[in-house]
């Protein structure tokens, strides 16, 4: 059963017991999806039997919180979903491996030895060839975050 389908007295409960963890400062509403928050809220809920919760869950709870300081006093605002685009970057450094194919034609066998004086001399040059294969033999992550956000409905 999705938060939202719960009876309106059940989501007045949550309402209060939310208040109460954030006027005692267990909940931040400054950042809602901290680690922290999400435990506490997982804690909570699964006192009303709600488990395996999602971000449409816990969004749903904070904003169901949010819109409505007076829950006691008049009926819920229900808060909309909105979608949003995310784009994230990552700056990576790899080491990898190109694998090239070249063909040579020469009336002396051919082998190491000939290609690598060959390259020396001008006269090979393997990366004209084309790329067959690549391997990546190790990466690391440089740089992460968000490029942007943006609403979509």
């Amino acid at each position: 059963m999705r938060i939202e389908d719960l009876p309106y007295k059940v989501l007045i409960s949550i309402l209060e017991e939310v208040e109460e963890r954030v006027e005692n400062g267990e909940i931040d509403m400054e950042t809602p999806f901290d680690r922290y928050n999400i435990n506490e809220l997982d804690n909570l809920m699964e006192y009303f039997g709600v488990k395996n919760m999602d971000v449409l869950d816990y969004s749903y709870i904070l904003s169901l919180y949010k819109l409505n300081p007076n829950f006691r006093d008049v009926p819920l605002e229900k808060p909309q979903l909105k979608n949003y685009k995310v784009r994230h970057f990552e700056n990576v450094r790899e080491w990898k491996t190109y694998y090239f194919d070249n063909e040579v034609t020469s009336y002396l066998p051919i082998t190491k030895r000939e290609i690598y004086s060959l390259e020396e001399s001008d006269l090979f040059v393997y990366y004209e060839g084309g790329v067959v294969d690549e391997s990546v033999d190790e990466s690391e992550i440089t740089d992460s975050g968000i490029d942007f956000i943006k609403q979509i409905n």
